[in-house]
Protein backbone atom coordinates (compact mmCIF):
# COMPACT_ATOMS: atom_id res chain seq x y z
CA UNK A 1 0.00 0.00 0.00
CA UNK A 2 1.08 3.48 -1.06
CA UNK A 3 1.42 6.23 1.20
CA UNK A 4 0.44 8.79 -1.66
CA UNK A 5 -2.80 9.21 -2.53
CA UNK A 6 -4.17 7.58 -6.04
CA UNK A 7 -4.35 10.74 -7.98
CA UNK A 8 -7.37 9.09 -10.35
CA UNK A 9 -9.12 9.39 -6.60
CA UNK A 10 -9.18 12.93 -6.44
CA UNK A 11 -10.96 13.66 -9.74
CA UNK A 12 -13.75 11.55 -8.87
CA UNK A 13 -17.12 13.31 -7.84
CA UNK A 14 -18.65 12.14 -4.94
CA UNK A 15 -22.20 10.62 -4.90
CA UNK A 16 -23.13 11.38 -1.38
CA UNK A 17 -22.37 14.27 0.80
CA UNK A 18 -23.01 15.26 4.21
CA UNK A 19 -25.55 17.57 5.23
CA UNK A 20 -23.07 20.75 5.85
CA UNK A 21 -21.86 20.26 2.38
CA UNK A 22 -25.43 19.96 1.32
CA UNK A 23 -26.21 22.97 2.58
CA UNK A 24 -23.36 24.75 1.47
CA UNK A 25 -24.00 24.05 -1.96
CA UNK A 26 -27.75 24.98 -1.77
CA UNK A 27 -27.11 28.33 0.15
CA UNK A 28 -29.14 27.56 3.01
CA UNK A 29 -29.18 26.61 6.50
CA UNK A 30 -28.95 23.00 7.98
CA UNK A 31 -31.42 23.44 9.45
CA UNK A 32 -33.46 24.43 6.56
CA UNK A 33 -32.11 21.30 5.07
CA UNK A 34 -33.53 18.92 6.99
CA UNK A 35 -36.96 20.56 7.00
CA UNK A 36 -37.06 20.04 3.48
CA UNK A 37 -36.08 16.38 3.97
CA UNK A 38 -38.86 16.14 6.49
CA UNK A 39 -41.69 17.51 3.61
CA UNK A 40 -39.68 15.37 0.98
CA UNK A 41 -38.46 17.98 -1.34
CA UNK A 42 -35.11 16.17 -0.92
CA UNK A 43 -34.39 12.98 -0.35
CA UNK A 44 -32.07 11.60 2.58
CA UNK A 45 -29.88 8.35 2.17
CA UNK A 46 -29.76 7.10 5.78
CA UNK A 47 -26.55 5.15 6.41
CA UNK A 48 -26.22 4.05 10.45
CA UNK A 49 -26.76 6.94 11.82
CA UNK A 50 -25.53 9.36 9.30
CA UNK A 51 -27.86 11.37 7.21
CA UNK A 52 -26.64 11.49 3.42
CA UNK A 53 -27.59 13.50 0.61
CA UNK A 54 -26.92 12.37 -3.05
CA UNK A 55 -25.15 15.11 -5.04
CA UNK A 56 -27.99 14.18 -8.33
CA UNK A 57 -30.87 15.28 -6.19
CA UNK A 58 -29.33 17.90 -5.04
CA UNK A 59 -29.00 18.93 -8.77
CA UNK A 60 -32.39 18.00 -9.26
CA UNK A 61 -33.92 19.98 -6.73
CA UNK A 62 -32.03 23.25 -8.18
CA UNK A 63 -32.95 22.05 -11.44
CA UNK A 64 -36.53 21.73 -10.39
CA UNK A 65 -36.64 25.66 -9.08
CA UNK A 66 -34.59 26.87 -11.69
CA UNK A 67 -36.57 29.32 -13.61
CA UNK A 68 -36.01 29.79 -17.08
CA UNK A 69 -35.39 33.36 -18.70
CA UNK A 70 -37.82 33.23 -21.98
CA UNK A 71 -36.76 35.35 -24.92
CA UNK A 72 -39.60 38.32 -24.17
CA UNK A 73 -38.28 39.20 -20.94
CA UNK A 74 -36.36 42.67 -20.60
Amino acid sequence: MSIYRDREEDCVEPLLIDATKAAKLLCISKRYLYSLTERRQISVVAMGRKRLFRLADIHRFIDARTEEATAADP
